[in-house]
Order: structure tokens, then C-alpha cells, then sequence
């Protein structure tokens, strides 16, 4: 994995342990992981998302800071090829539904390891009606003999091993008996109402999914039920072919066979909004644009408080130490406050450079900036991926920027690093995204910018040739430093070697 030139990892699995997604976040710590998940195993894990598009997903507490990256639900359910390829069970006629059920469909899985496939056949054979049952034993199932035996013994069943055709064969039925896993999601799709047996704890969240959205009938465990109560249940199923004809219609409309379609594209969004694509400069300056309209200059670069703005600019200072005597780039300048405030607190650069995308901005910030210091003060309207006038600087300062400038993470910092000179320092806030507040399910990083893990900010800036890096969590509100985790924002500083 460490010589991969792939920057994007899906795992679906059970085989692996939990300390091999501690090992590799730790050995790549930007890897951008997403993982299958059924049942909230996979909840504790350093993964940036999840993909469960089960019909009991959103029932499952996942913490607060997959939410930007996961796809939950079952409109992200893919569905093999062959399912898809099959046309759906026809309409119920009037004679239908004197006789119903008349094809009952019976399969627990690929190999039934608890043997409901013989237990539920048992079932189904002692009752009464001219129903024609359809038993399946999946491609793993094992020694069929017993199995083969009960089916040759009433005319009513027939044994089907792996069959080649199984969505056809189950869009003739009209009544399956399936275990909760995938095989509900195939035959909702193809309209044939169910009944579910859940075989394994997995397997619950799917089984009370689809009793919760009224999709089809729910058996519960098979260890919880004894033959008595499953034959009841399932009769009662039979007994009512109009609701349960009602419940797989649904289910079709939910399973519409689009989930793998939806699914793709959300990965493609997810990684995209990793790689901080997920607007374009043009949208950030639109923003400001219609920010800039408030006369106080904190709503006019869209913080929350005037009180909020200083106190990240005194903790900025705070952790610089000095700007007297830098020539200064101040990445992102907006209204020209963090000058402002330094000039105010007597830290005067002896050049300062500020660049903004937004010529309003830019505009306001000259005209406060030059009133204040004559140092030859100057704004410039550009990105500052371009070429900028005087580089390299001796401090490069950029906060609350790389959250929401339309440039890639590792990007936007090798640039800094470039525009930093030999010797100097680098000074950046940003949000983050390993803020303790987001183990809790109802906590959910805002959207509108981008989060980033303390380690991911910590190789970009290895990876750009910046050395002392340290990460501080502040909040703007109290004006106070933290530790990282303790905080939904973070500086990180680091210094150009003096030999590049």
C-alpha cells in the first residue's frame, strides 16, 4: 500500500481486523477510506465514511463526522446485473388473488450454514393449499441429500441447486420466503412481496427495516421463533394478498434500480469534496460578493462575531510571537482586520501584502490598511496560486482559508510552502474534523466547508517541506488555546528549513 499511487480506498469485508485500519491510517494517514458497513461494526474505526445502503442504515448511530462522505440508505443499494436485466412479477388479477399465494419462493442465502432452507420447507409442506413452493439451495449451500429427499416427497416442491435463472424464477413467484440480507432488496425491486427470516445479527438491521417502512413482513430471528409461530406468521402473510401486494409495490419504488448509479456518484462527489474540488473559486467569491454588502466587516467575510474574529487573530499572534520587522503575505486578507489588529497591538511588519479573489474586499481592506501603517501596504486581488509580487516571504499567514477555496489540500499547502522563504514560517487555521464533538451521532461537521484530520494537515505539510509542524485546537468564541481534539478548529504552524 505504501508504494500505491491510489489516493482513494473502498473496503467490503469482514476478514479484516480492526488494528489493520488503525495500522494503515496511521502508516497513510491521508488515505481517503470508506468501508461497507451492515450493522454499526464499523463504527470506531479511522475511516472518513461509510457505505450502508441497507433498509435499517439510517437507524444506526454513526458518529457525526462521516456524514459528509457516507452514503446511507437503500437508494444506494447496487443490484446485480441479472436482477436488474429481469422484468418485474405482473400485476395480481381477480383469480390471482382467490388462489394467491400460488408460487411461493423459498431461499435463505448462498449456503444456509443454520439450515432454515430445510427447516422452513418442513414449515411450508405441512400446510394446506395447492400452492407450487420453490426451494433454493444457494451455490454454497452443502450436502443437499436431506433437502432433496423432503422435496421429492410432495408434489408441490421443487428443489432448485444454484439455479443460473434465480431472478427469473423469482419474478414468477409470487410470495418469497427469504433470508434478510441482499436477496429482499432483489426482490422488492422485482415487485414480488416478502417475507424475511433474519439468520445472523447482521442481518437485523434489514429484517426491522423492512417492517418499520411497511415493506414486507418480518419473521424476527430464527433462533427466537419456534415452528408454531414461524408457520403462524407466515400464514397470516398468505392471508392477505392485497396489503402485502402493497408493501412490495412500495418497495419497488424504493428499490428502483438506480443505487448503483447513485452510489458511484456520491463516492465521486465524496472524493472530489476530499480533495477540496467540491466548489470552485468562482462560488467563493460570489459568496463574499454577496457578504460584503454588511457594513460590519466580521458579516462581510462570513464570521459568526466581531469578538470571534479578534480573538482569532490575538490567538494567531499569540502563537507567532511577533510579526515586527516580517514581510508578511497574509493569504485570504478579506477586510484586513488581522493587520489591523497587529499594527494596534504594536507588531509592525516592515512589508505587508495582502491577497484576496474578491476585488470588493481587496478595495475595503486598502483603504482602512494605508490610513493606519505607510510601510508600502499593499492589496492584491488574485489567487494566490499565481505568481505573487514580492515572494518569497518571510511569514506566509492563511486563516480560515483552505476549508473553502476551491483548491485541493495538499495544494494549497505546497503552494504556501513556495511562498514562504527559506527560514520562514507558515501560519494556517482550518477546521477540524477529529473535534471530539463529532463522536456523537448528532453532531455533523457544517457542509459548507471542508473538515480535515489533524494527520492528513499534518503529511500535507511534511509533504511540502515544512518542518516543526504543531497543530493547536483554539476556540474564537472564549479566545482560547486547546488541544486539537477539544476544538472544531486548529492552527498549524511550521517553518521552511533555512538550507531549501
Amino acid at each position: 500500500m505504501t508504494q500505491s499511487p491510489n489516493h482513494l480506498l473502498i473496503i467490503d469485508t469482514y476478514l479484516l481486523p480492526r488494528d489493520f485500519y488503525h495500522e494503515l491510517a496511521n502508516e497513510l494517514p491521508g488515505l481517503f477510506i470508506l468501508t461497507f458497513d451492515d450493522h454499526g461494526e464499523k463504527v470506531g474505526l479511522p475511516v472518513l465514511g461509510i457505505m450502508n445502503p441497507g433498509l435499517g442504515a439510517d437507524q444506526i448511530l454513526y458518529p457525526g463526522r462521516w456524514k459528509p462522505f457516507s452514503a446511507i440508505g437503500p437508494e444506494y443499494m447496487p443490484l446485480p446485473e441479472e436482477c436488474l436485466q429481469t422484468g418485474p412479477h405482473p400485476r395480481m388479477s381477480d383469480q390471482d388473488r382467490q388462489e394467491y399465494p400460488q408460487n411461493i419462493l423459498l431461499v435463505m442465502g448462498a449456503s444456509d450454514p443454520e439450515r432454515q432452507t430445510e427447516r422452513l420447507t418442513r414449515i411450508l409442506l405441512a400446510m394446506t393449499g395447492s400452492f407450487h413452493l420453490h426451494v433454493v439451495a444457494g451455490p454454497h449451500y452443502g450436502p443437499p441429500e436431506a433437502l432433496t429427499a423432503l422435496c421429492a416427497s410432495d408434489q408441490r416442491a421443487r428443489l432448485h441447486i444454484a439455479p443460473k435463472d434465480f431472478h427469473r424464477l423469482a419474478a414468477s413467484c409470487d410470495l418469497a420466503i427469504v433470508g434478510a440480507g441482499l436477496t429482499v432488496a432483489e426482490m422488492l425491486h422485482l415487485g414480488v412481496p416478502v417475507v424475511a427470516l433474519a439468520l445472523a445479527d447482521n442481518q437485523m438491521p434489514t429484517a426491522n427495516g423492512l417492517e418499520q417502512r411497511n415493506l414486507g413482513v418480518n419473521l424476527g430471528r430464527f433462533d427466537q421463533k419456534d415452528d408454531c409461530q414461524l408457520a403462524h406468521e407466515i400464514s397470516r402473510a398468505m392471508a392477505m394478498p392485497e396489503r402485502i401486494r402493497e408493501m412490495a409495490a412500495r418497495g419497488r419504488g424504493l428499490f428502483d434500480g438506480q443505487g448503483a448509479s447513485r452510489l458511484a456518484a456520491h463516492v465521486l462527489s465524496a472524493w472530489l469534496r476530499y480533495q477540496g474540488k467540491h466548489s470552485s473559486t468562482d462560488a467563493v467569491v460570489s459568496a463574499y460578493r454577496q457578504a460584503f454588502v454588511h457594513p460590519e466587516p466580521y458579516r462581510k467575510v462570513l464570521w459568526g462575531s466581531a469578538e470571534g474574529m479578534e480573538n482569532r487573530y490575538a490567538l494567531a499572534l499569540e502563537i507567532l510571537g511577533s510579526v515586527q520587522g516580517e514581510t508578511w503575505l497574509d493569504v485570504g486578507s478579506g477586510t484586513g482586520d488581522f493587520f489591523i489588529y497587529a499594527v494596534k497591538k504594536n507588531q509592525m511588519p516592515s512589508i505587508y501584502c495582502g491577497v484576496d479573489l474578491t476585488e470588493e474586499l481587496t478595495r475595503y481592506a486598502l483603504e482602512r490598511c494605508t490610513q493606519i501603517a505607510d510601510i508600502g501596504t499593499k492589496f492584491c486581488c488574485q489567487d494566490f496560486m499565481q505568481p505573487v509580487p514580492g515572494e518569497p516571504f518571510s511569514l506566509v499567514t492563511c486563516l480560515g482559508v483552505l476549508q473553502n477555496c476551491g483548491v485541493g489540500l495538499k495544494k494549497a499547502v505546497a503552494r504556501l510552502a513556495e511562498l514562504v522563504a527559506p527560514g520562514g514560517r507558515v501560519l494556517v487555521s482550518t477546521k477540524n474534523l477529529d473535534w471530539q464533538a463529532f463522536d456523537e451521532p448528532a453532531c455533523i461537521p457544517c457542509p459548507e466547508h471542508l473538515w480535515y484530520r489533524t494527520a492528513q494537515l499534518r503529511e500535507a505539510f511534511a509533504g511540502a517541506g515544512l518542518e516543526d509542524i504543531r497543530i493547536t485546537g483554539y476556540e474564537p468564541r472564549s479566545g482560547r488555546l486547546l488541544p486539537a481534539r477539544e476544538a472544531h478548529s486548529v492552527f498549524v504552524s511550521a517553518e521552511r528549513r533555512s538550507n531549501d
